[in-house]
C-alpha cells in the first residue's frame, strides 16, 4: 500500500502538461458513460454492458495516450549493458545506462530493478510482480537532452544463483 502511494505522488509532483490532459479527458470520457447510463437506467441490462464499455474504454484511452506522450515528449533508452553475481560474496553487479533521447531536460528520472527467482506457476508470477525478492529504486535528477548516464549498482544480499532481474524507466 506504501509503494502504491509512493508511485501516486511521484507521477503527480511530476506531471507535465500532456499528462493533466490525459488525465482530463479519460474523466470526461468516464463522466460520459455515467451520464449516458443514467439516462438509459430504465434498460438494465444496457447499462451493465456500458459499465463494462466505459472501464475498457477508460483503461484502453489512458494506456495509449500515456503510451503515445512517454514516446513523443519522454523518448529516453535505458539498457543493462552487465549484470552478474560477484563470485565470493552474495552481491550483485549491475552497470547501466539511460540515455535522454527526446528534445527535452529531464529533472527527474526513477530507475527501478526488482529481483525474482524464475518460475512455471502462473500465479507464482503474479505474485512476485506485487512482491519481489528484492527490489532497487535510484533517482537520477537533471539529465540533459542527448546526454546518457551510465552507472554501476550493487544490489547486497542476493543468496540465490538462480535470479531474473527486471527493470524499468519513468522520466519526467
Amino acid at each position: 500500500m506504501n509503494n502504491l502511494k509512493e508511485f501516486i505522488f511521484f507521477h503527480l509532483q511530476n506531471f507535465y502538461t500532456q499528462d493533466w490532459l490525459i488525465l482530463g479527458c479519460s474523466f470526461l470520457i468516464f463522466i460520459f458513460f455515467i451520464l449516458l447510463i443514467i439516462l438509459l437506467l430504465r434498460f438494465a441490462s444496457l447499462c451493465v454492458l456500458l459499465i463494462i464499455i466505459c472501464i475498457f474504454t477508460d483503461i484502453a484511452f489512458f494506456y495509449y495516450a500515456k503510451d503515445l506522450v512517454d514516446k513523443k515528449y519522454r523518448n529516453r533508452e535505458f539498457v543493462v549493458l552487465k549484470d552478474y553475481k560477484m563470485m565470493y560474496s552474495d552481491n550483485l553487479y549491475i552497470l547501466y545506462k539511460l540515455s535522454n533521447n527526446s528534445k527535452h531536460n529531464f529533472s527527474i528520472c526513477k530507475l527501478n530493478y526488482t529481483i525474482n527467482t524464475p518460475s512455471k506457476n502462473y500465479l507464482e508470477k503474479i505474485k512476485k510482480i506485487f512482491k519481489p525478492f528484492k527490489s532497487e529504486t535510484i533517482i537520477i535528477k537533471d539529465l540533459k537532452k542527448n546526454e546518457y548516464v551510465e552507472k554501476e549498482l550493487i544490489i547486497k544480499n542476493i543468496k540465490i544463483n538462480n535470479y531474473k532481474l527486471s527493470y524499468n524507466s519513468v522520466c519526467y
